[in-house]
């Protein structure tokens, strides 16, 4: 529970099992938010803190998020008002990277990874911890910016090999309005 975080208002059974019922949530994933409108900075930084606030929340309950992207960022366009969903892949800190997942299964379950940290792969033999968030936190605030991905492409290994050894282009030829500083701090996460 905390700001930025969908209630859960109840467990129904159905045919199919356990249904966990949650809050409505007006607005729309930020890939849709971004591909309307561009936001301003101002709009931006609102969303942004909103949503480093619910990451806090998770992190503070001991949680790795796991699959922070865009399409898991819920904004309302009128209000800002923001929220971090997709808790489908949350593990408690201290999880290996693929807890739970067959080898690779990550990958599948949560598409091409545009978004994803280096170590969440399970390729570079290391643990995951609240900055593999913070790292995939940085790149969907990279696309919310520059309105594309740190780096694209169509092959999975392509990718996670980008997000290994490249530097994305630089927020400031996307964007030439933001100020050097946000760059930079983006740029860390």
């Amino acid at each position: 529970r905390g700001p930025g975080i969908v209630e859960a208002l109840e467990v129904v059974t159905g045919s199919d099992g356990p249904v966990l019922v949650l809050e409505h949530l007006p607005g729309l994933a930020l890939q849709e938010w971004v591909a309307a409108q561009r936001p301003s900075v101002d709009s931006f930084l609102e969303v942004a803190l909103r949503l480093t606030k619910a990451l806090q929340c998770i992190h503070a309950a001991h949680l790795l998020h796991r699959d922070v992207r865009p399409e898991h960022v819920w904004v309302d366009p009128v209000t800002l008002r923001t929220h971090l969903i997709g808790l489908g892949l949350a593990r408690p800190f201290g999880a290996a990277a693929t807890d739970g997942l067959a080898p690779g299964a990550l990958i599948e379950f949560a598409g091409l990874p545009r978004y994803i940290a280096p170590e969440q792969t399970g390729r570079m033999g290391r643990g995951i911890d609240p900055r593999s968030d913070l790292y995939a936190l940085g790149a969907t605030f990279y696309f919310a910016l520059a309105g594309v991905p740190p780096f694209e492409g169509s092959d999975a290994l392509a990718l996670i090999q980008a997000h290994m050894a490249r530097t994305p282009i630089p927020l400031l030829e996307r964007r030439p309005d933001i100020a050097p500083t946000l760059a930079c701090i983006e740029l860390k996460l």
